[in-house]
């Protein structure tokens, strides 16, 4: 290859699938919008309540499991005390 010779690079552009996604959901909701301005509001109380009582749920199973390595380890600080 001769020095004088040149090169030409292309630059390839490449969009990847959050960009491609993102892009989708803002045309769907600039499309949805106008569907929605006079419609009337959404009852969401029932979701809201189970979603409410799913996180209490989640909350309860994570204090269950957490209670007897708590409980031991207050029992520790007792002893500790006690043997003072």
């Amino acid at each position: 290859m001769d020095k004088s010779e040149v090169v030409e690079v292309q630059e390839v552009k490449t969009v990847n699938k959050s960009a491609r996604l993102g892009n989708a959901l803002a045309i769907g909701t600039a499309a949805a919008l106008p569907m929605f301005a006079h419609a009337d509001a959404i009852d969401v109380s029932a979701g809201v309540a189970v979603l409410g009582t799913a996180v209490a749920a989640i909350a309860l199973v994570g204090a269950a499991k957490i209670a007897p390595q708590a409980t031991l380890a207050v029992w520790g600080y007792v002893k500790q005390a006690f043997g003072r």
